[in-house]
């Protein structure tokens, strides 16, 4: 019976003085990363993978959008809930290069992990057998080259729509799924957008 429960509550603790005033939060701020840093790690195992990580900023700012779509060109959409989704880009212009043609790795992705605070963006592959990181890194650095010099293509930007807008779909998929999307959304201070992300990024 909760009315039995909260008096044996306030029996035991009542007493004990509080605490004062609610101590702020702490929050921490890296320092502004003014070059490269680069960490090589060894560990048992044959797989050799790569990974390169960008600064962006917190998921409330605008870039978000351009962001998402980027990652969309360069190996299709992620997962935007806690279910359904999974990958679809598999013609995506990293898988196609890396995997597909050059046969440089077995597996690509690029992910923008959005946080309330700022974030990462990653470039991630695992290498096939026999395949050294620098020619990995070379070719990974020309397909982003590239992207930089003509951006996009047409049917690349209509893909990563309609990819967006799959996976809002797949992340509404379920009541389940539709909580974590909107505790998600409210995690990163920007709940008000899971009706317009996707005519957003169009």
């Amino acid at each position: 019976q909760p009315a039995a429960v909260l008096e044996k509550v306030r029996a035991c603790f009542e007493s004990i003085p509080g605490g004062g005033q609610r101590a702020e939060d702490i929050r921490s701020v890296e320092p502004e990363q003014s070059g490269e840093r680069r960490i090589e790690v060894c560990r048992p195992g044959n797989a050799t993978y790569w990974i390169a990580a960008y600064h962006i900023p917190a998921y409330t700012h605008a870039d978000r959008l351009p962001l998402l779509v980027l990652e969309a060109v360069l190996s299709g959409a992620s997962s935007l809930g806690w279910s359904g989704g999974g990958s679809l880009g598999e013609s995506a212009r990293l898988p196609e290069m890396l995997v597909n043609r050059k046969k440089l790795a077995v597996s690509t992705q690029a992910s923008a992990r959005f946080l309330r605070d700022p974030g990462l963006f990653y470039l991630w592959a695992m290498l096939r057998d026999g395949v050294q990181p620098g020619r990995l890194e070379a070719a990974m650095f020309a397909e982003i080259g590239k992207l930089q010099d003509r951006g996009p293509s047409q049917p690349e930007l209509r893909t990563a729509l309609h990819q967006v807008r799959a996976q809002m779909e797949y992340a509404r998929d379920g009541i389940t799924a539709n909580a974590h999307l909107i505790g998600r959304q409210d995690t990163f201070g920007n709940l008000a957008e899971l009706d317009t992300l996707a005519d957003q990024v169009a």
